[in-house]
């Protein structure tokens, strides 16, 4: 037999977690909070894949806050060709953070995005020129 108090206490903590996310969301609507939240997350943050998507959310929350973004994206994305891009994209960063582990170099966050960034061009050139 199933026990619903637990069910109870999972919606309560994430009705706590949605009433303070709607007060955040409240505050990011001033722009100088918007602002100043993305200079503490770019001072604070030691990973920048998380400070590039926190980045990112409060730009979407402070521009639906001013009515300026459209709930319907303007492009359209092949899932398939999505699916298999990032498959190979974390094939290669796979690979390439563990021959990094075996040489033991530390290597700088920079140089990560580097690498990334070069793959993601030519994956996107792979993709343009196979007819996509």
């Amino acid at each position: 037999m199933r026990n619903h108090k637990y069910g109870e206490e999972f919606n309560g903590i994430m009705s706590m977690l949605a009433d303070m996310g709607a007060v955040i969301e409240e505050y990011l609507k001033d722009r100088g909070i918007a602002i100043l939240m993305v200079l503490l997350i770019w001072m604070f943050m030691s990973t920048p894949f998380a400070e590039i998507i926190l980045t990112l959310l409060i730009i979407d929350i402070y521009y639906k806050a001013r009515g300026k973004v459209s709930g319907k994206p303007e492009f359209k994305i092949d899932t398939n060709a999505l699916l298999y891009i990032l498959g190979i994209l974390f094939i290669f960063a796979g690979i390439y953070w563990l021959i990094s582990e075996y040489v033991f170099i530390a290597i700088p966050w920079p140089v990560h995005l580097i690498v990334v960034g070069l793959i993601l061009i030519i994956f996107g050139g792979w993709v343009r020129r196979s007819g996509r």
